[in-house]
């Protein structure tokens, strides 16, 4: 539904960022720090897809979306950084349409960070690995030709928040 509102959406990394570039279509993001809730913060209903239950604390990382000189705040799980990851592999865009765009590309899988055991320590030094690792994931997924258009990634990034505010 919101994917016709805000229409194509284009990613700029965040080295290349300024709030003077008009909002939408370009947006960037920055994963730049997490909390341990007990809780997991409110999902609006077309995220349910992403939702994980838990009965235990669980790190969740700040992803903050920047778009002009508007931004919008919420919190990701690596459980849900992994169902992105999933559907991406489940559902990429089609690659006739990326090798139409750049002809002389080839193709390289997503990386994604491993899982680690449930009741692994987790140290401070993993957790800013873990962070900057999903970043790059992130980064890695927009800056592919397709994937920043893709439904799911805009559902997964909140983009539908800066249609509301048109």
């Amino acid at each position: 539904l919101f994917v016709n509102l805000i229409g194509r959406m284009f990613y700029l990394p965040v080295d290349q960022w300024s709030p003077r570039y008009i909002d939408p279509p370009f947006f960037t993001f920055k994963i730049e720090s997490r909390t341990l809730l007990t809780d997991s913060p409110e999902t609006v209903e077309f995220l349910k897809k992403f939702s994980v239950k838990t009965n235990h604390p669980a790190i969740y990382f700040k992803v903050e979306i920047f778009c002009g000189k508007r931004n919008h705040i919420f919190y990701r799980r690596y459980s849900q950084f992994r169902k992105l990851y999933d559907f991406m592999l489940e559902d990429p865009p089609l690659l006739s349409s990326i090798s139409s765009i750049d002809p002389e590309s080839t193709y390289q899988p997503l990386f994604f960070p491993p899982k680690t055991c449930p009741f692994y320590e987790v140290s401070e030094e993993f957790l800013d690995d873990r962070q900057r690792d999903l970043a790059d994931f992130l980064q890695d997924l927009l800056i592919r030709p397709g994937f920043a258009q893709h439904p799911v990634l805009k559902i997964f990034l909140e983009l539908n928040h800066f249609a509301k505010n048109i």
